[in-house]
């Protein structure tokens, strides 16, 4: 079918009084990219296809129906907008255009849980009792994937933040053949409970159907993200692995950018290798807005700067920076915090996929060669 290829100006007004659904709820968060496909178009009005929903959308643009698009979703107030994203031939390059659409669909993590959870829901209401209990069950041990924040104190038994931002990592499937390649009892253990043999052992277990497409769709979702992060690691780009976070009654994604590594760097005047290492951490909450946390790391000493945009944000993290430092360092030494605002518009809380070099620069090849 054909692709869109419209300015990146072109935007589809959705109109969403008589079409809301838990599904539609997951995928229209302000800033998420979506893909869709244009059902029917006619005298302004054009019929969609979003997440196996018809929602119908105001738009200047004579769509042809099976037209497939991807669009970044805007929030105002209760209404929606769809910018459409540029897939010109004077872009980077159709593969990364083709790519945009392919992978836009249940990413990043946040809202690959939050649409299978609400597909399960959903569907769990048309089956009999014992089957509806059985995929509620399901959706309830996909979102025991979702980081819970830790916010007692380390000493009284829990783990830390930096233990839970673990956990919910190794969860969250990225690192499934990592860990199995591995090969130690522990890796095997973690591997066989995270998301992803969540979902394979889900799938093994139903027919074709509603249950099953939910479910293809979400593992083809972290699969997706796997192959984006071996292209970063092969081209030498910042690593970015997505988790799944509490946001209210929805749920965010935290982005964890892992820098190439700096490691083993000379100092010129001692002339002995140093580690460094530097991550940052962003994600975009409904109330607090954009956060990001800078790590860096050297020789055994760690320093977080955060990065909010709102000044109140700044002034309750300040108030908090002892409990703060002492989550963070996990019983080790205490890391050194600084705190500071920014403008909105300065925060990238995700790695645009025309930015990932690898993709840029080298074809794709099928099995044979």
């Amino acid at each position: 079918m054909e692709a869109l290829s419209n300015s990146i100006s072109t935007a589809l007004r959705l109109q969403l009084a008589l079409v809301a659904t838990p599904v539609l709820n997951a995928l229209l968060k302000d800033g998420l990219v979506v893909s869709g496909e244009v059902i029917e178009s006619s005298a302004g009005i054009a019929y969609l296809s979003l997440g196996g929903k018809r929602v119908p959308a105001e738009t200047a643009i004579d769509f042809r129906p099976g037209q497939k698009f991807a669009a970044r979703v805007e929030k105002n107030g209760d209404s929606f907008v769809l910018r459409l994203l540029d897939a010109s031939p004077d872009e980077a390059g159709g593969l990364v255009a083709a790519l945009r659409t392919v992978l836009a669909e249940d990413r990043p993590a946040g809202a690959l849980v939050s649409r299978l959870v609400a597909e399960l829901v959903e569907h769990a209401e048309t089956l009999d009792p014992h089957e509806k209990e059985r995929v509620k069950a399901l959706a309830r041990e996909v979102e025991r994937h979702v980081l819970v924040p830790k916010t007692d104190h380390p000493s009284h038994g829990s783990p830390s933040s930096s233990t839970a931002l673990k956990d919910a990592l190794t969860k969250g499937g990225v690192f499934h053949e990592a860990l199995l390649a591995k090969g130690g009892e522990l890796e095997i253990a973690l591997a066989r409970a995270d998301l992803k043999s969540v979902l394979m052992r889900a799938l093994r277990a139903v027919s074709k159907g509603p249950e099953h497409e939910s479910l293809q769709r979400a593992l083809a979702g972290i699969e997706a993200e796997q192959l984006l992060d071996v292209a970063r690691t092969s081209a030498g780009d910042p690593r970015q692995i997505g988790i799944a976070v509490p946001d209210g009654a929805h749920l965010a994604t935290a982005s964890f950018v892992v820098h190439p590594d700096q490691g083993r760097e000379r100092d010129s005047s001692e002339k002995q290798a140093k580690n460094r290492a530097a991550v940052d951490l962003s994600v975009s909450f409904s109330n607090l807005g954009p956060v990001r946390a800078e790590f860096r790391f050297e020789d055994g000493r760690m320093g977080v700067r955060f990065v909010v945009a709102s000044e109140a944000v700044a002034a309750r993290l300040t108030r908090d920076a002892d409990a703060l430092a002492l989550g963070i360092s996990a019983g080790g030494s205490l890391p050194s915090l600084q705190f500071v605002t920014a403008p909105r518009g300065s925060f990238a809380t995700d790695v645009a996929l025309e930015q990932v070099s690898f993709l840029r620069d080298h074809a794709l090849m099928d099995r044979l060669g």
